[in-house]
């Protein structure tokens, strides 16, 4: 044994052995001829905060969204993944590569545009008010809240927010972070006016009816939702744009939003 023990030359054999087994253990796994490898995931940015468009039931995500997002991901061949943020920084962890789309009821602005891209849009509504039940005879037309003096509140950052800002002069304005906090107040007769999405309003008018919640018939604006992606992913653009034409020609985004959006058919 050239002067090696016998227990020592044993010892030297297993760790031998042992190391060229750690090697083989540590190298990464061959891909095998016809095993499909894991698929792309989709991530998706929302801010879950807005039902009936998008929002957390039972730990999941539920709503508009949700369910088209889940279409969209099945469509491409992808897996789906929400990533949840606060709403004023989707835009900004889109740009980052956060996430790959946004899908949050967010409205087409020219301001948006500037940074990202939006999709063909799939829902038309507009800027609606909630009002207390009391209230709602001093609201009649769009036009009633333009001089208005009174206690206006908006979710901070949306477009309700910035028509509030720009328009309405004379109000006393108040912010919120979310629509929900907003509607809370108004219960309380902390604001006098809630401004939001229609989709949202007519959930919370829904939802609050019991407390007194109402919201009059007319639009404060028209406005398109769609989808954001960054302008340098025109792949996804076009496979969001050709699920989107296929849905609204077999009618499946139809019978989606009547089905969470009744009021809106």
């Amino acid at each position: 044994m050239c002067g090696v023990s016998k227990s020592v030359y044993l010892c030297i054999c297993i760790a031998a052995f042992c190391l060229t087994l750690g090697c083989a253990v540590s190298q990464p796994a061959q891909q095998t001829a016809g095993v499909t490898p894991e698929k792309p995931v989709l991530r998706v940015g929302v801010c879950a905060n807005a039902p009936p468009l998008i929002f957390k039931k039972a730990g999941d995500y539920a709503g508009i969204e949700a369910e088209l997002a889940k279409g969209l991901a099945a469509e491409l061949g992808m897996g789906l993944r929400f990533v949840d943020c606060p709403w004023n920084d989707l835009i900004p962890e889109l740009l980052g590569g956060k996430f790959d789309i946004i899908m949050s009821g967010m409205t087409i602005t020219k301001e948006r545009t500037v940074r990202i891209a939006f999709t063909e849009p799939y829902l038309m509504s507009g800027q609606k008010c909630l009002v207390r039940n009391e209230k709602k005879s001093k609201f009649t037309t769009a036009g009633t809240l333009q001089y208005t003096t009174m206690r206006v509140g908006a979710e901070q950052g949306t477009t309700g927010d910035f028509l509030v800002q720009r328009e309405l002069k004379l109000a006393k304005k108040e912010t919120f972070s979310s629509s929900e906090k907003g509607a809370k107040a108004l219960m309380a007769g902390k604001i006098d006016v809630f401004v939001g999405d229609a989709p949202s309003i007519w959930w919370l008018a829904s939802t609050y009816e019991s407390k007194g919640l109402t919201t009059p018939p007319f639009f404060l604006t028209e406005e398109y939702s769609a989808w954001a992606i960054r302008k340098d992913n025109p792949q996804l653009m076009n496979g969001a744009n050709r699920f989107l034409d296929g849905w609204k020609k077999n009618g499946r985004l139809k019978e989606l939003l009547q089905r969470w959006m009744p009021n809106a058919f």
